[in-house]
């Protein structure tokens, strides 16, 4: 979905402001960008792969700029699944752990409330806060709505440390 004030970046939307791969921005210069916004979009990447986007995104962003990373909360993605009905399993619940069948749109990746602090910090970031976060995506009666997504805010330092 594209965000006013936003340059939308994306590698498969043909709504995109840009079509560019998340991890390799090649088109942005270092230190330019004053905010990076992410929406239900690092998970799926590859485990492999989210320290080089990360990476990226550091590089692009300017000292002192905002990182922004919003994710399913994957350790309640795994007990409601456990928890739920078959229904529920063979539905949301399947989605909420594993993503859809589009193109792009599985989940590779899933993060905790510590797996996301860490992932983060070790790309070089200061996580301002982390905390879990009402869904945007669960349907409205989702008994763990209210916690259902992982909201992390971090800051590339106005010095750059080495990494």
């Amino acid at each position: 979905m594209p965000l006013w004030d936003y340059i939308n970046v994306d590698n498969l939307s043909p709504r995109a402001d840009v079509r560019l791969d998340a991890r390799a921005l090649t088109t942005f210069a270092d230190n330019t960008a004053s905010e990076i916004y992410t929406s239900h979009m690092i998970e799926h990447l590859p485990r492999k792969d989210v320290i080089k986007a990360l990476r990226e995104w550091y590089r692009v962003l300017r000292p002192g700029g905002r990182l922004i990373i919003r994710c399913p909360n994957f350790e309640i993605a795994t007990q409601a699944f456990l928890e739920g009905d078959e229904a529920y399993r063979e539905g949301w619940g399947m989605v909420f752990v594993f993503g859809d069948d589009e193109e792009g749109m599985r989940h590779t990746n899933g993060f905790t409330l510590t797996s996301l602090r860490e992932v983060v910090e070790r790309a070089g970031f200061q996580v301002l806060r982390i905390e879990a976060t009402e869904s945007i995506h669960a349907p409205p009666d989702f008994k763990y709505r209210m916690v259902a997504d992982l909201l992390c805010e971090a800051v590339k330092p106005e010095r750059e440390e080495q990494r």
